[in-house]
């Protein structure tokens, strides 16, 4: 049972479109990520769902209510929506104890004193805060205020949960402990959650499903296996993980494959695809999908010659770039054992596939 209902939501600012007719729906207690570069419009539409920004076309529906319809001029204020938003600032009170912070939302919602330090105390354990209860801001670090912040939201119990890049201001290794807590915060609360990154890692690791957006539109909607392994379009496969795009022209198609000339006397197969002899194409590789050693079945795999570029260090595994016919190629590979300038790489027919038509 769809919980939100977004359709064709629009935002636009004098001439600039930041959505266009964006429209989806997302089911009870679902954590569902809206991801995309600087600019695609998903921060846009989490402040128009948070009521903090005014759609120009479209409707909101949340649990059967509508909370705007811009058709039939309803839009219901932020207070009254029970939505709740984690900024990326954190925005806590620095004059107030976290204790204060977290009392202000019942206060203003006049809920009784017993009510208050019961909620406080609860939303403090969930939190693992209730020892930082009487500190400042000051005194915490950064994933101490994110908690706050979050405490904060959660402790009027909000219907929904609007997360615009809480974890962006804490360092590498906090922010993979933070997402970590956050997804099994949200197991525990089963609170229907959406979260705004451009942080593919973070997307992946956490979602129930992504909405991935580009230039105001949603542009693939998935599980993030579905989304991270077929991307839809050049833009997806580019944009989450590390894809090469080769380009190429289609020279044959049966039921099993297709086949693409990359140049250079250079050929692949890909996966199965609707397209023609002599049409120009991008295929997708992921980079980890390029391989030096033989594979057991070759009969899945095509071999290439690719003369090496470039290799760098990356620690757990070497960056190699590479040329292969007029395309250029980056493989991440296990540690590799002295200098070559050209080698024979494997690639999988199923790991290969067809996108769009080249522009």
């Amino acid at each position: 049972m769809s919980s939100l209902i977004v359709e064709n939501l629009s935002r636009t600012y004098g001439n600039f479109s930041a959505l266009k007719d964006v429209s989806f729906e997302i089911g009870h207690g679902k954590f569902v990520t809206l991801l995309g570069p600087s600019g695609c419009g998903k921060s846009t539409t989490l402040w128009s769902l948070a009521g903090l920004d005014t759609p120009t076309g479209g409707t909101i529906t949340f649990q059967g209510r509508t909370v705007v319809d811009v058709d039939r001029g309803i839009f219901v204020p932020p207070e009254k929506r029970d939505f709740g938003l984690v900024f990326q600032s954190y925005a806590v009170w620095p004059h107030m104890t976290v204790r204060k912070n977290l009392e202000y939302p019942l206060k203003i919602r006049k809920a009784s004193r017993q009510e208050i330090n019961s909620r406080v105390e609860e939303i403090a354990s969930l939190v693992e805060m209730t020892e930082h209860l009487d500190k400042y801001p000051y005194q915490l670090s950064g994933g101490q205020q994110q908690r706050v912040a979050l405490a904060r939201t959660l402790v009027y119990g909000p219907k929904l949960l609007l997360l615009d890049e809480p974890l962006s201001n804490l360092d590498a290794k906090l922010r993979v402990r933070a997402r970590s807590w956050l997804k099994t915060l949200h197991k525990q609360l089963g609170l229907t959650t959406i979260y705004v990154t451009h942080d593919q890692d973070e997307a992946l690791a956490m979602s129930d499903e992504i909405l991935v957006l580009d230039k105001g539109v949603v542009v693939q909607r998935g599980l993030p296996e579905e989304v991270y392994l077929s991307p839809k379009t050049p833009f997806v496969a580019d944009f989450i993980g590390n894809s090469n795009l080769l380009r190429g022209k289609v020279v044959a198609v049966d039921a099993n494959s297709a086949t693409v000339d990359l140049g250079a006397g250079a050929t692949i197969q890909t996966a199965p695809s609707e397209v023609s002899v002599g049409e120009s194409v991008v295929v997708a590789v992921r980079q980890e999908a390029v391989s030096f050693t033989p594979p057991v079945d070759q009969a899945e795999y095509t071999t290439l010659v690719a003369n090496i570029v470039n290799v760098s260090y990356l620690g757990a595994v070497s960056e190699v770039e590479m040329t292969v016919g007029d395309n250029a190629i980056t493989a991440l590979v296990a540690k590799r054992s002295g200098p070559s300038s050209t080698v024979q790489i494997y690639i999988g027919r199923e790991d290969c596939r067809i996108l769009s038509s080249a522009k």
